[in-house]
């Protein structure tokens, strides 16, 4: 928890009647960035709209850099097309708490009352919402609403009658919202530093905690030396077979036919590799796994491609013949991606198999499964996250985990699973490569992780129980 001094907040929308509102206690040096995530959690918003602090940058900015005495105050616009404007009050400036050693004074952000929901999100506005409102009033009382209204309702509240619209559009639950709040901040103040950093930068970091609670709550995995030593088999045989000497590459930077046809049968792919009686040996573009290999190990720093030649580099070579060393290499590295969006997809891809177990369910078969591994379960009624609906369905959560990390959360529910492993293709490719991933019905890949493939993510991620060659 901060050390800084304690601000008490007041939070309203502006132009609603009765009022819609929150109270917050904050840390005084609280980002604006993380202001806007509490401001979102507290009052109920989903976070997939464009926001704006009136007046003020929000980069690299504090709130006490933004009020600094009691009655100072800030406006935030949420929805910049229906704008939703509030007005965050400074109530109270409280003195930094006293600690003592091994303190425990809870989660930095608080929420501590408020009063009735926020509104629909495209409801239209303030005049919306009073249409919405004066509509489901006037139904109740057998009045007559104009028809695309009474559809808009139907659409925003299906199966509610028109004194349940009423309260809905009234009830604020202030324990769920103080538990959600706390859950969340609880979860991010611990997440290990790759998971931080993604925090810091979503949009909406809800999924992404979401995904991470998975991972704390997940049965331990253990991996033999054996194990091991099988999962890091490949790669330990391209950066042999490489050597510090290398081996030449083709005029358009390629692995020679000969070593193409040499690593897909290593490798065992079973896709077609045109001739095989070594007359018409095909090209690294032709056989796509062989090339993704070779870029992912060169990504990783353990190949190196210059002036013409394919080299292992000295890094390499060091742990080429020590499993263990190999694989915490390999680990250390991960996710793989030369920029940015790589980096991210591969993230979130690690987070998401980090939850499991690396058990296959029952009757899986081919296809993705949203449900996979024993710590992929419904949440109790006593779990903070379980309000915002991310529940059992995990590809859903990181479709959106990867969609908020896009800057502006405008396109969270337009992110699904298959986006994430296509966006994350260096890390995939690395990990069925090690064997990863339970086969699908064919036999390729799936996208149910195995024991290795978890234990891969966990140690990448620095979260979740896993013991490696013990």
């Amino acid at each position: 928890m901060s050390t800084a001094a304690r601000y008490r907040l007041h939070v309203q929308l502006d132009e609603i009647a009765p009022p819609v509102w929150r109270r917050l206690e904050v840390p005084a040096d609280l980002p604006l960035r993380d202001l806007h995530r509490a401001l979102q959690l507290a009052m109920g918003w989903s976070g997939t709209r464009r926001h704006v602090f009136e007046g003020r940058p929000e980069s690299g900015v504090r709130l006490d850099e933004v009020l600094a005495r009691p009655g100072d105050t800030v406006g935030y616009v949420y929805g910049l097309a229906d704008a939703w404007r509030h007005t965050v009050r400074l109530e109270e400036v409280r003195p930094a708490p006293a600690r003592q050693m091994g303190d425990d004074d809870g989660p930095a952000v608080r929420l501590l009352d408020g009063a009735r929901a926020c509104p629909p999100e495209d409801v239209g506005g303030v005049v919306g919402y009073d249409v919405v409102r004066d509509a489901a009033a006037m139904l109740l009382h057998g009045r007559r609403v104009p028809d695309e209204v009474a559809e808009a309702l139907a659409a925003e509240y299906p199966g509610l009658a028109p004194a349940e619209i009423l309260a809905a559009l009234d009830e604020f639950d202030v324990a769920a919202a103080a538990r959600l709040v706390a859950g969340v901040w609880t979860l991010a103040e611990a997440a290990p530093p790759l998971l931080r950093s993604l925090l810091d930068r979503a949009a909406d970091p809800t999924a992404l905690l979401s995904l991470y609670r998975d991972v704390l709550r997940a049965a331990p995995v253990r991996l033999s030396a054996a194990e091991v030593a099988g999962a890091v088999d490949d790669a330990a045989w391209l950066v042999r077979r490489v050597g510090a000497e290398g081996v030449p590459l083709t005029g358009d930077g390629s692995l020679e036919p000969g070593l193409v046809h040499e690593a897909a049968a290593r490798l065992g792919l079973d896709e077609p590799v045109p001739g095989t009686d070594g007359a018409d040996l095909a090209g690294e573009e032709d056989v796509r796994p062989v090339l993704w290999f070779r870029e992912v190990l060169t990504d990783l720093g353990l190949l190196a491609a210059e002036r013409g030649r394919l080299t292992a580099t000295a890094d390499a070579l060091a742990v080429v013949d020590d499993p263990r060393t190999l694989w915490d290499r390999i680990a250390a590295g991960l996710p793989v991606g030369d920029d940015p969006d790589l980096q991210d997809a591969g993230a979130v891809l690690l987070l998401r198999l980090a939850g499991s177990d690396g058990a296959l369910p029952r009757g899986a078969g081919a296809g993705t499964g949203a449900a996979f591994g024993a710590a992929a379960r419904a949440t109790g009624p006593g779990d903070p996250l379980a309000e915002r609906g991310f529940l059992v369905d995990r590809d859903e959560r990181t479709g959106r985990a990867l969609a908020s990390l896009g800057g502006d959360a405008a396109h969270l529910d337009e992110v699904d699973f298959a986006d994430v492993r296509a966006a994350a293709r260096p890390t995939r490719v690395l990990l069925e490569r090690l064997g990863g991933f339970h086969p699908d019905g064919r036999g390729y890949p799936g996208d149910f992780p195995t024991r290795v493939g978890v234990a891969l993510a966990r140690q990448a991620l620095g979260a979740g129980e896993v013991t490696v060659g013990g």
